[in-house]
Order: structure tokens, then sequence, then C-alpha cells
């Protein structure tokens, strides 16, 4: 079973790194953005894995490569977490140590955002080879796109070590506005997990909610506009979870957001989504 797998402190993982640097043939940077960072931010004995995220293609490749001259096999079947995060491969040695390599973006939306790439430190630096630790508000934000129990224990213990909330928050609203995802539904999910069972309370949660309230607004307007709808009394006739004036608060975000024109030379003022 996965949780008998051994765990490897940070010395191993150190000569892995070592090993790997001296087989690289070119300039690659790995960002750490799994659970296997937090043993190097000392939140975490040992680790099962390591899970990182690369740029380019020409760097996922040549990751790749230098894993497989020192010893690493690809998996035969991703596990279906894997597949569902989007995971590009995943390889592990005779030891079992494992590393979950993706490119560029996780859950086939959330993105390595350059907010994170500044927030990140470089914690290995040898030949090519530049491994970099994501901050903790990071990996608890990648944490938070899964639906496993040990993802869940992880954002606990980063809580418990203490976080910028506000950086959290940010990236969240910025990654989904970005990328027209519900990241917020996720983390929101897990805040209330956190709290119900481990009695950690954040003191975004209360913003987040807000946050995808207003998002499932928008999301809800422009649906009554792709149906045709027109006007706001056309949409609040035709939509029993909207209101006149959340139709109107909608649509003020969506046209600062340059997703709707709203032509108010007549009356009623006509909507329209912008192509």
């Amino acid at each position: 079973m996965e949780d008998e797998k051994p765990r490897f402190r940070n010395e191993y993982v150190i000569d892995q790194f070592e090993k790997l640097a001296d087989a690289i043939t070119e300039r690659v940077n790995v960002f750490m953005i799994g659970g296997g960072a937090l043993i190097f931010h000392g939140l975490k004995e040992g680790t099962k894995d390591v899970d990182v995220i690369v740029q380019t293609p020409s760097e996922l490749k040549a990751l790749i490569s230098a894993l497989y001259k020192i010893g690493y096999k690809s998996a035969r079947r991703l596990p279906r977490e894997y597949e569902e995060l989007g995971a590009s491969i995943i390889v592990e040695n005779p030891d079992h140590f494992r590393w979950d390599i993706f490119h560029m973006q996780v859950a086939n939306g959330l993105v390595l955002s350059e907010n994170m790439i500044t927030r990140s430190t470089v914690m290995f630096e040898k030949k090519g080879l530049a491994i970099h630790q994501m901050s903790k508000e990071d990996i608890f934000i990648f944490k938070s796109v899964t639906e496993r129990e040990a993802d869940l224990e992880d954002m606990r213990v980063i809580a418990e070590a203490g976080i910028d909330w506000e950086t959290v928050l940010r990236e969240i609203k910025n990654q989904s506005d970005s990328s027209g995802r519900l990241w917020e539904n996720a983390l929101y999910e897990d805040l209330k997990e956190l709290k119900k069972k481990h009695g950690i309370y954040s003191p975004i949660q209360k913003k987040v909610e807000n946050a995808l309230a207003k998002k499932l607004e928008e999301r809800a307007v422009i649906r009554q506009l792709e149906n045709g709808k027109r006007t706001i009394e056309e949409i609040a006739s035709s939509s029993k979870e909207l209101s006149r004036s959340l139709i109107r608060s909608a649509l003020q975000r969506l046209e600062e957001k340059c997703k709707v024109t709203i032509n108010r030379k007549r009356k009623p003022f006509v909507i329209h989504l912008k192509k």
C-alpha cells in the first residue's frame, strides 16, 4: 500500500539532487511544490517523493533524461489522482523514491505564476541544476487543488507553522481570474475541512467564501446572456437564484473585467457578452 512505502530524509533527497546535477546536460530550473519541499522548511521529517514543476518542454525532457541516467524508471501507470492532477510523468528508483513531475501547471490549470517564482528560493544549485523551494503559501495552494487526505494533513502542518494568508488569497484570485477556473471553490472546501477536522480557522475563509459567491453570480449571469437574455429584467425573470441587485453588481464586475458591454443609450439597458 502507498502508506507502507519508505520515507526519505533530507540527506537522501540532497544526495539524489547531487547525482541528478552530475547527469544534467543543460540548465534546468526545478520548482519543488509538494510535501517533499516541507522537509526543507523543517515541517516534515521525511517524504516518499518530490512533486516538482518545470517551465519549458526542453527542461522537462532534460530532467527526465537525467533521471533515467541515474537509475529511475517510469511508473507503468499513473495513479488515478495523478492523472487528474495532470502529472506529465512519474519516475521511481530502485529504493522506491519517486519524482512526480509536472510541466508548467497542476490540475490542468493551476500554473507556476511569476509571483510564485518570485517567492521561491534556490535551495540547491550545482552545474546546470537549480532546485527552487516554493514558499509555504504556494505549497499550501498547490495542496488545495487535490482530493488526497495526505495533502490536507500537509496543509494542516503548514497552517500551524504560520503563513501569510493574504498572499494565499491574492494568488488564488489571480489564478482563478487568469484561468477561468473556480480555484476559490477548492480552497474553500479545504479550509472548511481544516476547521472541521483540525480546529484550524483561517482568517481568509470568509473572504474566500465571498469571492466564490461573486464568481458564481457572474457565471450565472453569463449563462443567462448566453441563453439570449439581454436586460436585467429578462435575467431576473429567468433566474431564481439572482436578485436584481445581485445581477447589477455582477454586471458591474463583468464590465470592469471587459467580459460584457452595456448599452446605456436606451432603456432598459441592453447587455452583450464580449467575444
